[in-house]
This record gives C-alpha cells, structure tokens and sequence, in this order.
C-alpha cells in the first residue's frame, strides 16, 4: 500500500500552524493528525507515524521536530539523536513529505496565545519565558545548526497572519504543491530516503539474524523484526552499529537523504519491487552494492528482469565497521567512489 505524501504543520503556540492545517483539512477532507508529546521512545513514535496511515495525503501539526524543540525546551534535551532523526525524517522522504514552517512577530503570537491552549488538557504549553527560546530553535533547527541534523528542508517558511489574512489562498497553494507532488506515480518500496529521483541508490543486503533464521527454517519470526527485514540498511540495523556506520560515513560524504535511496536486497523477495524501481536504478548517478551479498542479489533480479543497470560493488559497513572502523573517511571515499576496494585496502589493516 502506498503511503504519503504528508504535509507537516511545524511552529511556536501561537503562529497559526492549527488554524491553517485545520483549514486545509476542511478544504481537502485529507485526515489531520496532531502530535503532542511522545508517549514512548521518541524515535519509534515518530516512526510509528510515518508508517501508520494509508494512501493519500495525511497533514500533521506538528510531528517529530516540535518534539524535539520542545524537548529541548522544557526537558533540557531533544528527544532523539541525529541517527535517530535521520531514522524518522528517512522514512517520512520515502513517502513524501512537505514541511512547513510557520512564523509570525512576536506580538502577534503574544495576542493569539493570550486565547489560551488549543485544547484544555495541553499537557505543554508555552510559558511566556520559552516562547523566544521556542521559536530560536525551531530556526536553528532548520538551519542546521542544531546537533540534530535536519534532512527535510522546509516547502516553506509561511510568515501570514491567518487572522487577517486568506486561509484559503494558502490552503490551496498547499493542496496544489501536494498534488504536484505525483505521489501516486511513485514506486511503493519500503526505503529510506529519495524514492523518486535518487542522485545515488546504496543496496544493503538482508540482516544477519534473518538469514539464520531462514537458513535455519525456525518458522515464525518475530513479526516486528520480520516486518523491520524488508526496510532500508540504515533502519534494520539500528539494535546493531553497521547502521550507525553507515550514516556517519554518509554525514562525511555529504550523501543527504533528499538525494540518496537506501534499500535492501530484500526487497526484492518480491521481483515487482524491481520493476519499480528500475527507472530510478537506471537513471541514478550512481548504483552501490554494500557487499557481495547484495551485489549477488542485484545480479539475479536483473536476470530475472532483463535489464543491466550500472553499479560498483563496496564492502558491506559492517564488515568495514569491524576491521577498520577509525578509517572511516576512507569508507566515505568508497561510498563517493574516489577510490577502489583495492586501494581503500591498502590504507587500512583490514583484508577481505
């Protein structure tokens, strides 16, 4: 089932942000959705958003960055890490997503709080002392001067005061940048990160423990793991650090979420997923297999789908993680393709 694309409502109490997702939501019938505070791990939350609601759009006020200003607000820390952003904001760009950012003067957000919270049991509301703090870091935060990194780069930075200004015009321009969005033209894989034009595609193979299991016939597996199996590298192995790696190495290098396709071999358990993804195989700039594995997977489904698609062959970040892991600016050279195996070899103890 394809889900997405979602429009994100993000800003300080007071700016508008419910008004005018309230609006859209009346105009379009698209489902509103509201988030407070995370009621379990920040991440998961956040995660369990992205994948919770079906096909069509879907408007959030407010979702994970919220959270994390206003954790850094009134709980003295954000409440994720840069992993785990990348994590949330990964699969919220495979579905497509629109972030806007609302902002208005000061005195402005002073008479519209002076109403009171939207709802009577705001389990946070913004005292009068954080409000400059709240909207500082919402600026910072899509600056990316934050230590949580921002992967989504805001549609827009909306500055109207809906109480004298059309809702409606802004509630159409919004409508119109979802719909051309083509969302529905996309392939439905579960991945992180571009899935329509990706600059470059990185294939992870199958995780470990799922390779065991299936070599193994142990039957059932956990269905929450199962079901994390057939997700991108970067989001499977977060319980190990092969993910981790692999995102670290990609800060350096400079491979962002809004032009990189992460995806498992896994996927292709099922051939269509190829199908669907060929176009964007084919026109990447550039295809990497993360170990023979998912090279040797790659190869099968292009017989089976007699197509040839250029792609380079690195070794798996786990591999590189346990043999070299101080080296990492030479497995950035890999992913960038500065280098070969055989030369990033030469500068590290690690042998295959």
């Amino acid at each position: 089932m394809t889900r997405g694309p979602y429009l994100i409502f993000e800003g300080a109490d007071g700016t508008g942000k419910s008004t005018i997702a309230q609006a859209l939501a009346r105009d379009t019938r698209w489902p509103l959705v509201h988030c407070g505070p995370p009621e379990r791990l920040a991440w998961e939350e956040w995660v369990h958003q992205a994948t919770t609601y079906g096909e069509g759009p879907v408007i959030f006020d407010r979702l994970h960055v919220g959270s994390m200003v206003y954790g850094r607000t009134f709980r003295d820390s954000e409440d994720v890490t840069d992993f785990e952003n990348w994590l949330v904001e990964g699969q919220l760009i495979s579905r497509g997503a629109l972030l806007v950012h609302t902002e208005l003067p000061q005195e402005r957000i002073d008479k519209n709080l002076e109403r009171g919270p939207d709802t009577p049991d705001a389990i946070i509301y913004e005292a009068p002392e954080k409000r400059a703090t709240v909207r500082r870091l919402y600026r910072e935060y899509l600056a990316g001067q934050l230590p949580v990194k921002p992967n989504i780069s805001p549609a827009l930075t909306w500055k109207y005061d809906f109480s004298v200004q059309d809702q409606n015009a802004f509630a159409a321009k919004c409508e119109t940048m979802v719909r051309q969005m083509k969302y529905a033209h996309r392939p439905d894989v579960i991945a992180a990160g571009n899935t329509l034009n990706p600059r470059v595609v990185l294939i992870g193979d199958q995780p470990h423990w799922l390779a065991k299991a299936k070599a193994a016939d142990e039957g059932v597996v956990d269905e929450v793991r199962l079901a994390q199996s057939k997700g991108p590298l970067a989001y499977v192995t977060f319980a190990s650090q092969s993910g981790r790696y692999l995102h670290m190495c990609m800060r350096m290098a400079g491979l962002g979420l809004a032009s990189t396709l992460v995806v498992n071999a896994t996927t292709w358990d099922n051939p269509n997923q190829l199908h669907r993804l060929r176009t964007q195989l084919e026109e990447a700039d550039d295809v990497v297999c993360l170990g023979a594995s998912a090279e040797r997977r790659l190869a099968e489904a292009m017989t089976y789908e007699g197509c040839t698609i250029s792609y380079r062959c690195i070794p798996h970040p786990q591999h590189w993680r346990r043999f070299a892991y101080k080296f990492q600016h030479v497995y950035r050279d890999l992913l960038l393709g500065k280098i070969t195996t055989e030369q990033a070899q030469g500068c590290t103890p690690w042998r295959a």
